[in-house]
């Protein structure tokens, strides 16, 4: 766990009503970056967002710990998660899971439900995301700052090889 990533991404606060909320014809898109291709280890960052507002929903943090490196399930526990993210335990909007298949160890973080404002503010003092132009009016997390940060920096997958990667999406 060499390098195990910690979203510190900068994500614009958009500002309104409520009333300008989600559509009903919205949904959920993802974009998929490869941050790491070590020879132990690949790791991804999901991004979700909402199709048309481009509201940031979630985000997962996964990781493939190649088993012929030496990996296996054993290697890691319920607790491995802390020492990424410290304070693990007190995001009530994130989960952790742990599998294998047959050449990997699946190290996987989910953060949901980030399109509400206490999960936003709490994943900001985590130091998860970063938000700019805070308003105690704004209504949701604009998704675009992330994704154009994440493409400046690393390897956005084609949406016609996320299938092959085998990863385990909210």
């Amino acid at each position: 766990m060499k390098k195990i990533f910690k979203a510190a991404m900068v994500a614009a606060l958009t500002l309104g009503m409520a009333a300008c909320g989600s559509s009903a014809a919205e949904t959920t898109e993802k974009a998929v970056f490869q941050i790491a291709d070590e020879a132990e280890y690949e790791e991804f960052i999901v991004v979700y967002y909402t199709s048309e507002r481009k509201a940031l929903t979630g985000m997962d943090d996964e990781v493939h710990f190649y088993k012929e490196a030496g990996y296996t399930i054993d290697s890691f526990s319920q607790d491995s998660v802390k020492q990424v993210y410290p304070d693990f335990d007190s995001y009530s909007f994130a989960s952790f899971d742990l599998n294998e298949d047959d050449n990997n160890v699946n190290f996987i973080v989910h953060f949901k439900d980030l399109d509400k404002r206490e999960n936003a503010e709490k994943a900001s003092e985590a130091g998860l995301i970063e938000l700019q132009g805070e308003s105690k009016t704004w209504v949701y997390v604009d998704a675009t700052g992330i994704i154009e940060d994440l493409r400046s920096n690393y390897t956005e997958i084609p949406a016609d090889q996320i299938d092959s990667l085998g990863l385990h999406f909210q």
